[in-house]
């Protein structure tokens, strides 16, 4: 599945059994009137969508119903585990068993003054840049794998995503530039 989200409006688009693709409009703005900018999207093991706007997170049935809310935006991510959530004020959380409680062993490594500026999940890796500067890297099972230290100052921008296609190999992707490491 592909997700195209935006103002008010959310999509799939699918393979279809005659190889082409087919759209699904899951909330058109003509007919319903969600006036929300979706900012994170995933889809679980059941084939349930999940979307956040900002500082509420929405599962889709047949319209979207707020399951969770929070002070800070939510963001989700999906890992070969499931989807996980995150808010700065809530943590990682999920809604599929224990899984998201992993990830919380990730904040007895950071100082408790440090904040996740950025976070990105690719193949079975968890990749987590800090305030103070640090890259993290977890397994998916949330052990820790690695620290770099001064890892935004190696940079001109803090990378945007961090990216791999062989779980060897890892690309710190920014604006600008792109860095294997």
């Amino acid at each position: 599945n592909i997700i195209i989200a935006g103002y008010n409006y959310l999509s799939t688009i699918t393979l279809n059994q005659d190889g082409g693709y087919s759209k699904n409009q899951l909330i058109d703005p003509t007919t319903l009137e969600f006036k929300r900018q979706i900012t994170s999207v995933g889809i679980d093991r059941n084939k349930s969508i999940y979307f956040s706007t900002g500082s509420k997170l929405w599962k889709l049935n047949d319209t979207p119903v707020v399951i969770d809310s929070s002070n800070q935006p939510i963001t989700i991510y999906s890992t070969s585990n499931g989807l996980v959530f995150h808010s700065n004020e809530k943590g990682f959380y999920g809604f599929d068993g224990n899984y998201a409680s992993i990830f919380n062993e990730i904040y007895r490594v950071m100082n408790s003054d440090e904040k996740i500026i950025r976070m990105s999940v690719t193949g079975s890796y968890i990749f987590i840049i800090t305030s103070s500067n640090q890259l993290l890297m977890f397994s998916n099972q949330g052990n820790l794998l690695k620290i770099i230290t001064n890892f935004g100052n190696n940079y001109t921008e803090i990378p945007i995503d961090i990216g791999t296609s062989d779980d060897i190999n890892f690309y710190a992707i920014t604006p600008t530039q792109i860095f294997r490491f």
